[in-house]
C-alpha cells in the first residue's frame, strides 16, 4: 500500500523530477499512515530518520572530496 504513494510522487514534473528516494517515499508513506490513523508514532524514530535523510548528502560530498584528494594523489 505505501508502493501508491510513489508513483504520483515520482513523476512531479515531466523531464524535471526531484531526486525521490524509493526510501524516502515508502518511510514517509508509512509514518503518514500510522500519525493518520493515530496508532501511537515514535518521534524518536522520526527524528532518526530525519537527521539520516538530512546528513547524507553532506557526508556523501565529503566522502567524495576525500577520495578524490587521495585517489588524485595514488594515481
Amino acid at each position: 500500500m505505501a508502493r501508491a504513494g510513489y508513483g504520483p510522487s515520482s513523476s512531479f514534473r515531466p523531464g524535471h523530477q526531484p531526486p525521490v528516494s524509493t526510501t524516502h517515499v515508502l518511510t514517509s508513506g508509512v509514518a503518514g499512515t500510522i500519525a493518520a490513523n493515530g496508532s501511537g508514532l515514535q518521534w524518536a524514530t522520526v527524528r532518526d530518520l530525519l537527521m539520516a535523510w538530512v546528513l547524507t548528502l553532506p557526508a556523501s560530498v565529503l566522502l567524495a572530496g576525500v577520495l578524490y584528494l587521495v585517489l588524485r594523489q595514488v594515481f
